[in-house]
């Protein structure tokens, strides 16, 4: 019950740019439960914005860990990959992003495309 609560709240302090508390109540949220993979995504989401790109890393790792099927956290992890110049590990966790999602998943035909441009490369 109140891990939700401060899931949540952690998504409205990101949303109104309250960095501090966003990132306190996502550590409050896995400190209650270290297995939640959706608090590890979205402070994996914010520190990416604060460019904490090594912070972020982990915690997308950490709910792929959690949820084998996380597109989004294997997609976003492999931007930062391909960022930091890690072409083989962007190209893996696209390619494992495509296999887990849906078919009808949003972003195919994005990841779709940077996986042949970082193949080409």
């Amino acid at each position: 019950m109140f891990l939700k609560a401060w899931y949540n709240r952690g998504v409205v302090n990101a949303a109104l740019g309250n960095t501090e508390e966003a990132l306190a109540d996502y550590d409050k949220a896995i400190e209650l439960d270290p297995e939640y993979p959706s608090a590890y995504y979205s402070r994996g989401n914010l520190r990416r914005k604060l460019r904490d790109f090594d912070g972020a890393v982990e915690d997308y790792s950490r709910a792929i860990e959690l949820k084998d099927d996380h597109a989004e956290a294997l997609t976003n992890r492999a931007d930062l990959m391909k960022m930091t110049g890690k072409v083989a590990e962007a190209i893996r966790d696209y390619k494992e992003a495509l296999k887990v999602a849906p078919p009808v998943w949003s972003y195919r035909k994005k990841v779709e495309e940077l996986v042949r441009q970082l193949q080409r490369q």
